[in-house]
């Protein structure tokens, strides 16, 4: 639990100065895209803490105190959502709903394409957030 600790705050920590880079909302939301991807990655620890919380074994305070430090990471992505809709980049909604719905779609992303190459998975998480930002339905 410690190591996941540290290692989400040391994640948090860097996201904070790497957001500082964008200007407009939306960039943030492909930057952040491509720093989670490039996080799951780079980070063994992740995939053990996802596959632990999926665990029928995993002890119930443990996964509370394991979803309470992930769930934290909704605050970050609130922030994104708050700021663009203020800026008019996005439509007005609901910005914590927005927020999970970002994380089930960036971990769902990461999920199939485990196995891919990394190359073709940042292609799809591009592809992703494309998606959310303007939908599918024609025009």
């Amino acid at each position: 639990m410690h190591l996941l600790e540290k290692q989400y705050n040391e994640w948090a920590e860097l996201w904070k100065e790497k957001v500082k880079q964008y200007a407009t909302s939306v960039e943030k939301l492909y930057a952040l895209a491509a720093f989670l991807l490039e996080d799951f990655l780079s980070h063994p620890l992740k995939r053990a803490g996802e596959e632990f919380s999926g665990s029928q074994l995993a002890d119930p305070l443990i996964m509370d105190q394991v979803l309470a430090m992930l769930s934290s990471s909704y605050t970050l992505y609130t922030s994104i959502f708050q700021e663009g809709m203020a800026r008019g980049e996005f439509a007005e909604a609901d910005p914590e709903e927005l927020a999970m719905i970002l994380e089930g779609f960036v971990n769902g992303l990461i999920n199939v394409g485990f196995k891919m190459e990394e190359e073709r998975l940042h292609a799809l998480m591009k592809r992703g957030i494309d998606v959310l930002l303007h939908g599918i339905v024609a025009r």
